[in-house]
C-alpha cells in the first residue's frame, strides 16, 4: 500500500527541510492540516460562511477518537478525489515532488513567519 511510504518519505522530508523540532511540534502539525485542508475546499468553491457553519456545527459536538478521524479523513478524501476526477497517489506524488524541489524557498518562507501562530504572518 502506498500509504506507510508516502507517510515515512514525507516526513524525513519534513525534517530535511524544518528539523525534528518543528516536524514534531503537534499543534503546527493540527494548524498546516487545517490550512490545507480549507485551501482545498476553497479551491472548489467553499464559501467562508459555509465553512464557520461547519465549525459551529463540529464544535458543538464531543471530540471524536483521533485514530477513526484519520481513517474518516483518508476515506472522505479518497472518495472527494474520485468525484472530481482526481488521482489521489498522484496528487500526493507530485505535490511531494514539488516540495522537494523548493525545499530552500519553503524553508526560507517558513523562518520569515512568526512561530507559534496557527495563522502565517501573525504572531501568537
Amino acid at each position: 500500500m502506498m500509504f506507510r511510504s508516502y507517510q515515512r518519505t514525507c516526513a524525513e522530508w519534513a525534517k530535511k527541510c524544518f528539523g525534528p523540532d518543528v516536524t514534531q511540534d503537534r499543534a503546527q502539525r493540527n494548524y498546516r492540516f487545517m490550512e490545507e485542508a480549507l485551501e482545498l475546499a476553497q479551491s472548489h468553491g467553499v464559501t467562508k460562511e459555509e465553512v464557520l457553519k461547519l465549525v459551529d456545527y463540529t464544535f458543538s459536538r464531543p471530540p471524536g477518537d483521533p485514530l477513526q478521524e484519520v481513517g474518516g479523513v483518508m476515506t472522505t478524501i479518497s472518495t472527494m478525489c474520485h468525484v472530481y476526477g482526481y488521482d489521489l497517489e498522484t496528487c500526493a506524488l507530485v505535490e511531494l515532488e514539488r516540495c522537494e524541489k523548493n525545499i530552500d524557498k519553503i524553508r526560507e518562507k517558513w523562518k520569515s513567519k512568526p512561530q507559534g501562530s496557527p495563522l502565517s504572518g501573525v504572531s501568537a
